[in-house]
């Protein structure tokens, strides 16, 4: 009897010691540590246990960690989760979505840091995916032939942008890139960290108007777009690799702050220049000087004519002024002749501005306001126009000074 006891007993501590061992071996997760790690640094140290499926997924579960290596759902809607048994999903492996014609909408989990090689390649209903700022990784094809994805955002730890990535995403017309100051976990990028899109990144990208570029990139391969007969508006800082790869491709280039750039990506979605006069015409007025920089017609992708007011006239000026203090500047008054004016015409943001119309003329001023010394204030003034306007003038508030365009 004392022996069955003592052997009870033992049995129960060693159940109880191999609870608490295996207690010590689950991941506690820590999303700030996590957000700093790569998925090298995860695989370093693992060990594989086993797979695993839930009702959407198939995992490989490591001590450490688990990775998503297949989809076995065809769901519209797939929802990664931040942990599974207790681990961090960190990764979606090599081709797990791939050949996937259901899925419309992803949404990767809190703790993902690789996207692997063609890991949603040829999803060809992919309208839309979510990624967390934890990303730091998307290789090579990993949303290539994803024919139906209309834009993406790029989170701000992804250092590199390979070629192929986007390859053959023919309704892609938006892509936004995160800068490491969008960060907004009290973390950062180590300052050394090189970030770059490499050639081939976005070919095939037919439909592509717009990419938002932060100053943060340091190379952007001249060839990004593979040779794709496409001309996108590049948007980002001033002086960076973005703006110098404009100039090399004799691309459109936009100075816009990244809090500005959804409403001014509004205006160019879905359009393509079809014209272009660089104008570089100067008007002094007072301590002021305005460049007309150029003027450029552009057509919604898919029409061949201005029927229809599908012509958008885009005018691009540089305010600067010569004195040592700051300068208020009234704006530029634009007045459109027209047989038909109608302030649909105006494009947004502008159309928020009082706009005044009469039997054949359409008014508005552009506002500009105080002027620092040695800044170059820029902007752009865009219209919808057709055949039925016969000029356009932007004219120096309380001058008569004008560009007639």
């Amino acid at each position: 009897m004392g022996k069955k006891i003592f052997c009870l007993v033992l049995t129960l501590l060693m159940t109880v010691g191999c609870l608490a061992g295996c207690a010590q071996e689950e991941v506690v997760i820590n999303p700030n540590g996590l957000m700093y790690g790569t998925f090298a640094e995860f695989q370093a140290n693992s060990k594989h246990l086993h797979p695993e499926t839930d009702e959407h997924l198939r995992y490989a579960l490591y001590d450490n960690y688990v990775e998503v290596i297949e989809c076995i759902s065809d769901a519209e809607t797939i929802v990664i989760p931040d942990t599974y048994k207790g681990k961090p999903v960190i990764s979606i492996d090599q081709q797990a979505f791939y050949n996937n014609d259901t899925v419309k909408h992803v949404t990767l989990g809190n703790n993902i840091l690789r996207i692997h090689t063609s890991a949603f390649e040829n999803c060809t209903a992919l309208l839309h995916i979510t990624m967390s700022s934890t990303v730091n990784e998307i290789n090579e094809a990993a949303f290539r032939g994803c024919i139906s994805l209309t834009n993406i955002i790029i989170p701000p730890r992804v250092t590199k942008l390979s070629a192929t990535t986007f390859d053959g995403c023919t309704s892609l017309t938006k892509v936004v890139i995160e800068s490491t100051d969008m960060l907004d976990d009290g973390s950062s990028v180590p300052a050394e960290t090189a970030r770059l899109i490499e050639n081939g990144t976005f070919t095939g990208c037919s439909r592509l108007s717009i990419i938002w570029i932060p100053a943060d990139i340091s190379t952007v391969g001249d060839d990004m777009l593979g040779g794709t007969p496409v001309k996108p508006w590049v948007c980002g800082g001033d002086a960076t690799a973005s703006s110098q790869f404009a100039t090399n491709q004799r691309l459109d280039y936009l100075l816009v702050d990244r809090d500005d750039f959804d409403a001014q990506a509004r205006l160019f979605e879905n359009v393509s220049a079809v014209d272009r006069t660089e104008m570089g015409v100067t008007l002094e007025v007072g301590n002021f000087s305005v460049t007309l920089e150029d003027v450029k017609y552009y057509n919604k992708l898919g029409s061949v004519s201005a029927d229809e007011n599908q012509t958008l006239l885009v005018a691009t000026f540089d305010i600067t002024q010569n004195t040592q203090i700051v300068q208020y500047f009234d704006g530029l008054n634009v007045t459109c002749t027209s047989t038909a004016p109608n302030r649909e015409n105006v494009m947004e943001p502008f159309r928020k501005l009082p706009i005044m119309l009469s039997e054949s003329v359409l008014h508005f001023k552009y506002p500009v306001g105080n002027v620092a010394p040695g800044e170059h204030m820029k902007g752009i003034i865009v219209l919808r126009v057709s055949d039925r306007f016969e000029s356009v003038s932007i004219q120096f508030a309380g001058s008569e000074e004008a560009f007639i365009i």
